[in-house]
């Protein structure tokens, strides 16, 4: 099973990469930044903010997306990069998925889902997006 994971240079991609490949996953790990580690690791230089995530080439056995990347910044969002990267970003991925027939969807959101500040809107909208399209496109989302 090839999965992959955006966000794959950041805290959680960089801790979940090993593991999938442990289990046995073809994992392509997604950043802006080419990821470095581990030798099984098929790193993807592409931008969750771009449409068909900035990949020219796409492989055509990708069964899920573990979707990681985002913009954890708790203050104003003066630039527009939070809703940008949090919520265009996520609806580019879930674009990708339709796209590209990928059935699974797992993603990790926050505890800061409140409508406080610029993060938490983004992780309000994205979990109402996210099941919206689950239901409407019938994917299976974790």
């Amino acid at each position: 099973m090839s999965v992959l994971v955006t966000g794959a240079s950041g805290f959680v991609g960089s801790a979940l990469i090993p593991l999938l490949i442990e289990k046995g996953h073809c994992v392509l790990g997604l950043s802006r930044h080419p990821p470095i580690g581990s030798r099984d690791l098929i790193p993807m230089v592409g931008d969750i903010t771009e449409p068909n995530l900035g990949l020219d080439e796409v492989p055509k056995d990708i069964t899920a997306i573990y979707h990681l990347a985002g913009i954890h910044r708790l203050g104003k969002d003066t630039d527009g990069s939070i809703w940008k990267t949090n919520v265009e970003g996520t609806r580019n991925v879930l674009a990708f998925c339709l796209k590209h027939n990928i059935r699974k969807l797992i993603f990790t959101s926050t505890a800061y889902t409140w409508p406080v500040n610029p993060y938490g809107l983004s992780k309000i909208q994205n979990e109402s997006d996210i099941t919206e399209f689950a239901k409407e496109h019938n994917i299976e989302v974790t």
